[in-house]
């Protein structure tokens, strides 16, 4: 690292930066290189963490049970019931503020 920052600082210097600034351009450069390559083995890991859920998730259709035929699931009762039971919003009278 100490070889990348004095080239790196060599170059900045070369090409008319004043040896301060060169140093911290330098480090800045390093930097970028440094959060670029952590953000690819970011991607690389939650990558592969979500192939191995979905692999994981495959085969739970094929473990669950059918539903009986001519039945109802409790989702579809559900909105049925909340469907038939809303009240009904009567506008205000015209003398009512």
């Amino acid at each position: 690292m100490r070889r990348m920052v004095v080239g790196a600082t060599a170059v900045m210097a070369h090409h008319g930066s004043g040896p301060a600034l060169a140093a911290i351009q330098s480090y800045a450069q390093i930097m970028g290189l440094i959060q670029a390559h952590s953000a690819t083995l970011a991607f690389v890991n939650a990558f592969w963490v979500v192939t191995i859920v979905v692999a994981c998730l495959i085969p739970l259709p094929f473990l669950l049970k059918r539903a009986p035929s001519g039945s109802t699931g409790t989702v579809s009762a559900l909105l049925e019931t909340s469907v038939t039971n809303t009240t009904r919003v009567t506008a205000p009278r015209a003398g009512w503020r």
